[in-house]
């Protein structure tokens, strides 16, 4: 018997009056796939929402990780600079201990170099030599600021007669030590006489080696560190 519309219609009020009966109907009119359909998005819907979920956690978890890098980073740069800070300290600690040997141990190590009878110069004496040069007119104001500010001047003789002494010391010797030491070598030339260069170190610096032996007057002297 072929099904009309008003069939259609009596299945319409049917449903309508009994509801349970779509549940049914539906499974026999779809394909198991489109039955499926609401369960599968909602699972796709929770599975997104957790996904969500772990890439906040994620995030937030990045964002701490960020923040400790930041702290670390800036706690290794404290750091660093606290270590340049000591090194530093340390440098000068030693250039004090190597000014303070060499005014005691000076003039042997020079002897060891060749030079005679070397005396090293009290502060008092580097002031009056200084001073008397500024007064005959032998030099500057600002040439005796200079001498004034040698580490040290000593006097001896080397192959060519008497000879003054322009010391500067430093625990690691560089070119700028021995250039400071030439331009201040000069202003003593014209305080007292014929004047060298001299550079006091515990070690030396290939610059500084490089720069004594483009000029034969200037002393390099290694003082041990123990």
């Amino acid at each position: 018997m072929p099904f009309t519309v008003n069939d259609f219609h009596d299945l319409l009020s049917l449903l309508g009056a009994h509801p349970e009966w779509r549940d049914e109907l539906r499974r026999l009119v779809l394909a198991d796939e489109l039955l499926d359909l609401p369960a599968l998005v909602r699972d796709l819907a929770a599975a997104q929402l957790r996904t969500e979920q772990g890439l906040t956690a994620l995030s937030e978890r990045v964002d701490t990780l960020t923040q400790r890098m930041d702290t670390l980073t800036e706690r290794m740069g404290e750091l660093a600079a606290a270590q340049g800070g000591t090194e530093v300290h340390v440098d000068r600690l030693r250039g004090d201990v190597l000014e303070f040997r060499f005014r005691e141990r000076g003039a042997p190590a020079l002897g060891l170099l060749g030079f005679r009878r070397v005396r090293v110069l009290s502060g008092a004496e580097q002031l009056d030599l200084a001073d008397q040069a500024v007064e005959d007119g032998r030099i500057s104001a600002r040439e005796r600021d200079e001498l004034l500010r040698l580490d040290s001047v000593a006097r001896g003789r080397d192959s060519g007669g008497e000879v003054w002494l322009a010391v500067e010391v430093s625990a690691t010797g560089d070119a700028h030590d021995v250039e400071r030491a030439e331009a201040r070598a000069t202003i003593l030339a014209k305080a007292g006489g014929r004047a060298r260069p001299v550079v006091v170190a515990f070690r030396f610096t290939d610059g500084a080696q490089a720069r004594q032996s483009k000029n034969d007057a200037v002393v390099l002297v290694s003082l041990p560190s123990d």
